[in-house]
């Protein structure tokens, strides 16, 4: 598992912390990236696999003190 800080732009954003499994970090960050933009994410891949990979993760929220390092950013 590998974990995934989401920052989107609303003003009371908390930069939440996700776990995501190794196939779905892959469908979000490929060729060893850490960095992701949603709207490039969605270009490159399949919408239907990324909906299901995105609804899967955003079950798996980690409070931060329980974090061992973050993996990747995602820009909402």
């Amino acid at each position: 598992m590998k974990n995934i800080q989401v920052i989107d732009g609303a003003v009371n954003s908390v930069y939440d912390i996700f776990s995501a499994t190794d196939d779905e970090f892959s469908l979000i960050f490929p060729d060893g990236q850490d960095i992701a933009f949603i709207d490039e994410v969605y270009s490159r891949g399949n919408s239907r696999e990324l909906d299901r990979a995105f609804e899967n993760i955003w079950k798996r929220r980690i409070a931060k003190r329980d974090a061992m390092g973050i993996h990747g950013l995602l820009f909402l």
